[in-house]
């Protein structure tokens, strides 16, 4: 097995870091697929903030979440049984 240098490991973490960072800035295409063909998505920021709500766009287009422990479900105190996804 061949050696992999420092610097070619801290390259390719670069580069994996810069696609990470692309798509949600919009540098990369969205695609989508129907039945089997697959076709690019082409909006602009301001039509998917038209489009979606303020928190769909936060978590779908900022990849954001929601707080900690500030979702409806956290203080439930209804019977019934729960299940981790």
């Amino acid at each position: 097995m061949e050696k992999i240098g420092r610097r070619t490991v801290l390259k390719l973490s670069v580069l994996e870091g810069l696609g990470l960072m692309a798509k949600p800035r919009g540098f990369l295409p969205v695609l989508a697929m129907e039945g089997s063909e697959t076709f690019e998505v082409v909006k602009t920021e301001e039509e998917w903030k038209a489009l979606l709500s303020p928190a769909q766009y936060h978590l779908l287009r900022q990849e954001g979440t929601e707080s900690l422990f500030a979702n409806t479900y956290h203080q439930s105190k209804a019977t019934g049984t729960y299940h981790w996804l």
